[in-house]
């Protein structure tokens, strides 16, 4: 079975939506990440998961759609089509990464939220191979 004819229980076939939901939980759960979520360029929400966290979904909604322009911006100032990440770090070393990855011939923005001294690039790097590999 590959990812992109994930069954749950009942043997049915799972919606796309559905099948980044549990990509993403499993992430979150594997890496003891805070949460993640993913947007589409124009900041509708595709899917997310997230496990005790103060960052609320509208919280992310609005810097996802912020850091998109940021993208925008930064590709006007020169050739940065290949931007793959941008990473903020506040006082208390909690990152909050904006990876960009393929979504219909758009650019998805995938906001991980990853609590102090924990490693995120392998899980995040795994959620996306398996994200790319999903019939959409």
């Amino acid at each position: 079975m590959n990812n992109s004819t994930i069954k749950i229980d009942n043997n049915e076939p799972v919606a796309l939506q559905k099948k980044i939901e549990l990509l993403l939980k499993e992430s979150v759960c594997t890496g003891e990440l805070e949460a993640m979520f993913l947007y589409d360029q124009q900041g509708l929400p595709i899917a997310g998961f997230s496990s005790n966290t103060n960052l609320g979904e509208m919280m992310a909604v609005e810097i996802s759609v912020l850091i998109m322009t940021i993208k925008d911006k930064l590709s006007q100032l020169g050739n940065n089509s290949g931007l793959k990440e941008i990473l903020i770090e506040n006082e208390e070393s909690k990152r909050f990464v904006f990876r960009f990855i393929p979504f219909y011939h758009e650019s998805a923005v995938l906001v991980v939220v990853v609590p102090p001294r924990k490693r995120y690039r392998a899980i995040v790097n795994r959620f996306t191979k398996a994200f790319l590999k999903l019939d959409f």
